[in-house]
This record gives C-alpha cells, sequence and structure tokens, in this order.
C-alpha cells in the first residue's frame, strides 16, 4: 500500500492529502483520559467512513469514492453522560493540503511538534434531544514520534504516531478544560474492513515515561494476529506477551471483552465509555506493583456490524452532511 507511505517531509507523518483508493478508507485517531476528573475525549477524522451505511451502499454500487463519505466522530466523556458527535460529510467539505485536514467546520494539522485538532459540530440527534453543540480544541504533544508501520492485514496497515503524549483539552460548547495521557494513530485500508476482519481487540495502557499497546486482530481468512508493544517516550520500544486473558463483563449489547494481562496485574472495569450492538469502548485501571495505570480498551465485532438491523440503528447516530 505506498499510497499510504506519503509523508509530511518535516515530521514524517501521514501526509493529510493522500490519495485513498476507492472502497478504502484512513483515519486519524485521538484519545485523551484524566483520571483525576474523571473525563476523556475521543477524536477521529475520517475518508471514507467506515462504518456509515450510506458508505457500503455506495460500495455495493461501485460509487464508493471515499472523499465523498468524509466524516469525523467527537466524544466528550464526563461524570455520567456523553456528549456524542458523528457527522458525515459530502465531497465539497473535505479538503485536502500535506499539512492540513479540513473536514466542513473542522481540522488538524501539526503546529510545529504539537498536534492541534479543532471540532465544531453538532451531538447526533439520538438518543439525546435536541441537539447540541460540541465545540473546542485538542492539542496533543507527544514525547517523540515513532515511525513504524504494522501490516494488521496484506490490506490494512496500522501507524501508531505518537501513542506516549499528553494533551490539552479545550471545549468551548459544553464549557469543559482538563488535560491528560493521550494517544495518536493512523490506521488506512484498501478494502472495507467486514471484507477482511472479523473484529479486534485493542487497548492502550499510559504509565509514566511509556505506554503498553495490545492489538488482537482476528482476520476472517488466516490466524489470529497478536501485537503486544511497549513504547517508551525516549523513543525505544520492546515487544510484550502478555499470556493471561482477563474476561471482562459483556456490555449490555452482549458485547464480550477481554484484556491480556501481565503476571501480577490486576484489572478494574472504570466506566464503559460505549456501548453498541458491535462495539465497545471501555475504561479500565490496571494495579500492578502499586501502581495504577489507566487503559483505554476498545472491542469491535465485524459479524454483527453486517446485519441488517445494526445497520438501521446506525442511522440513528450519523448526522448526515445533506440533512444538516
Amino acid at each position: 500500500m505506498d499510497w499510504a507511505q506519503q509523508t509530511t517531509p518535516e515530521l514524517r507523518v501521514p501526509s493529510f492529502d493522500l490519495n485513498v483508493p476507492d472502497n478504502g478508507y484512513a483515519w486519524w485517531y485521538v484519545d485523551v483520559l484524566c483520571p483525576e476528573q474523571g473525563l476523556g475525549m475521543t477524536l477521529i477524522f475520517f475518508l471514507g467512513s467506515v462504518f456509515s451505511p450510506a458508505y457500503a451502499k455506495a460500495r455495493r454500487a461501485q460509487r464508493g469514492t471515499p472523499l465523498a463519505y468524509a466524516a469525523v466522530n467527537v466524544v466528550l466523556y464526563g461524570g455520567n453522560t456523553s456528549e456524542w458527535a458523528l457527522s458525515e460529510y459530502d465531497l465539497t467539505s473535505a479538503h485536502l493540503d500535506p499539512d492540513r485536514l479540513t473536514i466542513g467546520r473542522n481540522h488538524l494539522h501539526w503546529d510545529q511538534d504539537t498536534l492541534v485538532l479543532r471540532f465544531d459540530e453538532t451531538t447526533a440527534p439520538f438518543p439525546r434531544w435536541p441537539s447540541k453543540r460540541l465545540a473546542g480544541e485538542v492539542r496533543l504533544t507527544p514525547s517523540t514520534l515513532f515511525h513504524e508501520t504494522y501490516a494488521l492485514h496484506p490490506s490494512h496497515l496500522w501507524r501508531p504516531i505518537a501513542p506516549v503524549a499528553h494533551a490539552e483539552v479545550i471545549v468551548d460548547e459544553p464549557y469543559v478544560r482538563f488535560t491528560g495521557s493521550a494517544y495518536h494513530d493512523f490506521n488506512a485500508g484498501e478494502n472495507p474492513l467486514e471484507h477482511d476482519f472479523l473484529g479486534w481487540s485493542w487497548s492502550r495502557r499510559s504509565a509514566p515515561e511509556k505506554t503498553q499497546i495490545l492489538y488482537d486482530v482476528q482476520p476472517l481468512d488466516g490466524p489470529d494476529l497478536k501485537i503486544g508493544k511497549v513504547f517508551h517516550a525516549d523513543g525505544k520500544t520492546q515487544p510484550i506477551d502478555p499470556k493471561i486473558v482477563h474476561k471482562l463483563p459483556s456490555t449490555r449489547w452482549r458485547m464480550p471483552r477481554s484484556i491480556r494481562e501481565e503476571e501480577g496485574a490486576k484489572t478494574r472495569l472504570v466506566r464503559t465509555l460505549e456501548d453498541a450492538p458491535f462495539y465497545s469502548r471501555t475504561w479500565l485501571e490496571v494495579e500492578q506493583g502499586g501502581q495504577v495505570d489507566p487503559v483505554m480498551h476498545e472491542s469491535i465485532q465485524l459479524d454483527r456490524f453486517r446485519r441488517r438491523f445494526v445497520q438501521t440503528l446506525l442511522r440513528f447516530r450519523v448526522r448526515g452532511a445533506r440533512a444538516m
């Protein structure tokens, strides 16, 4: 996938004007956790909205142009509620430059060594009504940039660009301020996810001066892929392979969840952040050696995603550009 190796010359991060192939996708992901305040945030900028029923329909009709189905997902986690926004945009709303990606009223760019994400969205109408504005900025500063790319499948790649990072979150509407450990990665593929994967489990555990990533991938064909890596703030990495499988309680949608852990570690579920028929995002804590580390965890089952009733439900969580 040479198209996904294009980088900006200054930072050697994926260029924002990638030529994403038809039926493919690229996304830039950021999450931030602040255990002290019980707050968190995730942001995803998509070229080719991978979980979009509209994009899936276009692909079936051989009209799967990624730029015509760009999307932005912003979620603010706080207290007992979340503010959720997922908006899809048409071809006129996505503007790609080597050093800047703009989708609607949202953009991301590198300001020297800081990744700046500006968002201005409207929360989805389901399950909350009326919709609200969700606007602000995230400034993510990595300890260093990592350049290794991992093949999750011959047609799909993952690059943890800034697994050890710190971020400042400034939300103007609603008014929220916090800082916390942060993570940034990039994913890209030439095929729809559901064509090549059954699902995966992913987690990032943030400790002082390092981040542990576990990525357990189930392809439709072939053996499972288990990635385990510790990324250190000084740029060094080391492989890990925890053998103990800790099963977490299923979600309300009966989504199974588990995480691998090392001997002597104790994992505790802090909060289920996202609970969907095919997807869960969970805030965990791991205690080991007297230290407690926050963990962001996600599980996805793409066989569930393919079901017709799930595709119908997804329409209630997405704001389409043509309806805005």
